[in-house]
């Protein structure tokens, strides 16, 4: 199918712009987590907005020097003219804006591409495309993302500067936990086809409010992207639902060789998935 006729398929169909509203009970951050040594994640991400003092909002993972992934719901409640004030800060274990880091590489967005059948809950997953590509270095990598499954019981870590306790700000200093992926914890409305549940059967370290979008990551792999969890964090027995990154290997291939055309004929506003700024 044309790549043109692919895309005009969905004008009209999704095109309301929605406005910024914070996703209180949203998942995120690292409850009970420690902080991040340097170059311990040199793929985790910040985004935020620039014209805000404390302007983040979502993690991701860079999966190539342009492109990043994330969650779709992080986007939800954007519009365009929002969305073109989009910045990514990566290699800065404080996520304040002006924090000052040296190693650190700031990046404006100029594209978001959203799972055209996300719904609110399935399907999260979305990739954000960088005006100019990240300087890759030793501080600086893209993150492997897996192409098979981990078994039941695996340790797996989780990445974020959300809260670190109940009823707290977000942490400005990255935080890492290790959570497990476990079948006895319940997941709200998890479908074991594209999802995955994790945490930790007695509570303690998990994901919370603040940091959506980043990574569950199992043997140096990225496995999941923070989706949902239930408030209040960390509770015994409760898990929280990442996008199974391996399910979406096809996606995530297709669309990035979509994106990178859409990029070379120089198009914008092409459909409501794919905002291109020029």
């Amino acid at each position: 199918m044309n790549i043109l006729v692919y895309l005009l398929l969905f004008v009209g169909v999704h095109g309301t712009d929605l406005e910024l509203s914070p996703q209180m009970d949203d998942p995120g951050g690292v409850f009970d987590g420690r902080n991040a040594q340097p170059g311990e994640a040199p793929y985790m991400v910040s985004i935020q907005l620039s014209y805000r003092e404390s302007g983040h909002f979502c993690g991701g993972c860079l999966i190539t020097a342009s492109y990043i992934l994330t969650a779709a719901h992080c986007f939800k409640y954007m519009n365009r003219h929002v969305l073109k004030h989009l910045i990514v800060v990566i290699h800065d274990l404080d996520s304040t804006y002006r924090s000052g880091s040296k190693n650190r590489q700031i990046g404006k967005s100029n594209g978001v591409y959203l799972h055209s059948k996300y719904n609110g809950s399935e399907y999260d997953i979305a990739i954000l495309k960088l005006r100019k590509p990240f300087r890759l270095d030793s501080l600086t990598k893209t993150v492997q993302i897996a192409n098979h499954s981990f078994p039941n019981g695996q340790p797996c870590l989780v990445i974020g500067w959300g809260r670190r306790v109940n009823n707290d700000h977000h942490s400005t200093i990255l935080q890492i936990a290790t959570v497990r992926i476990d079948r006895e914890l319940t997941c709200i409305e998890r479908n074991p086809k594209t999802e995955i549940c994790a945490g930790n059967l007695e509570g303690g370290a998990d994901i919370c409010v603040g940091d959506s979008g980043g990574p569950l990551i199992c043997e140096n792999q990225l496995v999941g992207i923070v989706s949902r969890g239930i408030q209040p964090c960390a509770q015994p027995l409760i898990g929280t639902v990442f996008t199974n990154v391996t399910a979406y290997r096809g996606w995530i291939d297709t669309s990035l060789k979509m994106l990178e055309e859409i990029s070379s004929r120089n198009l914008r506003n092409v459909n409501s998935f794919v905002y291109i700024f020029y």
